[in-house]
């Protein structure tokens, strides 16, 4: 992928990946489960099923890039509007450090979300009651955030689909 700023200002890259699909062991499934934070309800709805499946899952990426190009003074606002993503993180006003963790368009409270330096380190965050998620002063530069958000199926045995959002931002130091 690549990217040519038509004019200097702030822009907003994002791609999402088409569906993908496969099976995980039964012995994989509560890893998998623990790796992406899912919910007691969704993994119970796999435990109950009879005998010893496999996980039946899907899942897609969706990643955003905010840049600045040569000065942020023009266009900020796009920072903050959701795209239309499955799952996004979109900019809160007036606040370079906090984040909205959005499922389509709505603001998802209480979600685990990973915080991850340019200088290798990581911490995991919550979502507050409004979805926001706010980036400790200790991370500055370049940093990414990501969240996987989980659907059980209708049926047990069915598809188990997760969104994976990830965000890279150029995060000022405090």
């Amino acid at each position: 992928m690549s990217f040519e700023a038509a004019e200097s200002g702030f822009s907003v890259v994002a791609m999402s990946t088409h569906p993908r699909s496969g099976e995980i062991s039964p012995e994989g499934a509560a890893a998998y489960f623990d790796e992406i934070d899912a919910e007691l309800a969704v993994r119970q709805a796999f435990e109950d099923l009879p005998g010893s499946p496999p996980l039946n899952r899907s899942y897609s990426k969706h990643t955003k890039v905010f840049l600045c190009v040569d000065t942020c003074e023009r266009g900020q606002e796009a920072r903050q509007t959701p795209l239309g993503q499955a799952l996004e993180f979109v900019g809160v006003a007036d606040e370079a450090r906090s984040f909205a963790l959005v499922r389509h368009g709505e603001a998802v409270a209480n979600q685990r979300v990973t915080i991850y330096s340019d200088r290798g380190e990581h911490t995991a965050a919550v979502t507050d009651e409004r979805g926001v998620v706010r980036v400790d002063p200790s991370f500055s530069g370049v940093v990414l955030l990501s969240a996987i958000w989980i659907t059980a199926p209708d049926e047990p045995s069915g598809v188990y689909h997760s969104d994976q959002a990830t965000l890279t931002v150029l995060i000022p130091t405090s």
